[in-house]
């Protein structure tokens, strides 16, 4: 953890963004660390699943991170696998 800097053991480091996801288009970069969905508190990847699952391509969600020593709010729209805001009927 000392070589990324990182002081405290919390939340979820971001090693990676690709090109087109929604995490990128919200600015979301790599060395960020997600720290709550919606206000939740996020420890694991399957606790940031869970919770992103709970809501539809088009809703808006507060993603709170932390990038160096800064805390702040990112609004992240959701996309479906297309990459797009519509809700996928099967």
């Amino acid at each position: 953890m000392k070589a990324k800097n990182i002081k405290k053991i919390e939340g979820i480091y971001i090693n990676g963004v690709n090109e087109n996801a929604v995490a990128k288009n919200a600015g979301i970069i790599q060395g960020d660390i997600i720290l709550k969905v919606a206000n939740i508190p996020v420890n694991k990847v399957s606790e940031l699943q869970e919770q992103i699952s709970k809501y539809r391509p088009g809703d808006k969600l507060n993603f709170t991170i932390k990038r160096g020593d800064k805390i702040k709010s990112v609004l992240v729209i959701l996309h479906n696998r297309q990459g797009n805001t519509k809700v996928v009927n099967k």
